[in-house]
């Protein structure tokens, strides 16, 4: 099936939860009654009654009843062979955080509960719509502006970029640093910059090249190279050569 449905449960007394793995499946959480705390990459979210997230397959996390109360949860967990292309279609983000659902969305595990409990194929194929139902829901109260989006995924890559600029960054250290899928943050960037992530972090790299080679004349080209976040000195100096039509040294004595 394009979705099909692996657990599904509500009125559940939540224990703690520790997945420092994440879990196979994506998995939706939500609060029916009392209150709970989840934590994805050290940022705590508070799960009220009428709330709920949804979590990409092997994303860490952890939840637990918040102040030790008696928290109940409502839960469905689903994969299926087009899950990925569908809820990354939807959502590009790997998690979907929502505070005060709708009530037929917060009323959909427990109405639709009795339709998950066969596995024959016609229950399988209705089950499989009802998931994709339940999505197109889900997407109906988030209602994220694009603009909005946009700026959770720029802010982040903006200041990873500007604080890491002399480390290793790859697409993937930034999707983990927005929890936006890579191909999501690059179009997101480059329609607000006209440079892909990758482009911004080389014209930085070099703006700080320069700052250095005026700044500090007593260092080697090679490791101006190196502070400004490049491994290879030759490399550095071809990029700087085809940007700014000379070279490192060349540069540094125009500047006198």
């Amino acid at each position: 099936m394009p979705l099909s449905a692996e657990t599904i449960g509500y009125n559940w007394p939540q224990p703690i939860v520790e997945r420092p793995n994440g879990y196979p499946f994506y998995h939706w959480l939500q609060s029916e009654q009392g209150t709970g705390v989840i934590e994805i990459a050290h940022v705590k979210y508070e799960l009220k009654e009428g709330d709920g997230i949804l979590l990409s397959p092997r994303l860490p996390h952890r939840y637990y009843p918040s102040n030790n109360i008696r928290w109940e949860t409502a839960f469905l967990t689903f994969g299926g062979a087009l899950a990925d292309e569908l809820v990354h279609f939807i959502f590009p983000n790997k998690y979907v955080y929502v505070k005060r659902m709708s009530q037929s969305l917060t009323k959909f595990i427990q109405k639709k509960f009795v339709s998950f409990l066969s596995d024959d194929y016609v229950a399988t194929v209705q089950q499989s719509a009802l998931i994709y139902q339940f999505l197109l829901m889900l997407d109906s109260v988030t209602q994220i502006s694009s603009n909005s989006s946009k700026d959770e995924v720029i802010d982040p890559m903006m200041t990873y970029i500007k604080t890491h600029y002399a480390e290793k960054i790859t697409n993937q250290s930034l999707e983990r640093v927005t929890n936006f899928s890579a191909s999501y943050g690059n179009r997101a960037f480059k329609e607000h910059f006209g440079l892909t992530p990758q482009q911004y972090l080389m014209d930085f790299r070099l703006r700080k090249a320069k700052e250095l080679l005026i700044s500090a004349p007593e260092l080697q080209i090679q490791d101006v190279a190196m502070q400004a976040g490049f491994n290879d000195a030759s490399y550095f100096i071809k990029e700087f050569r085809k940007i700014n039509k000379m070279t490192p040294n060349q540069f540094r004595n125009h500047q006198r």
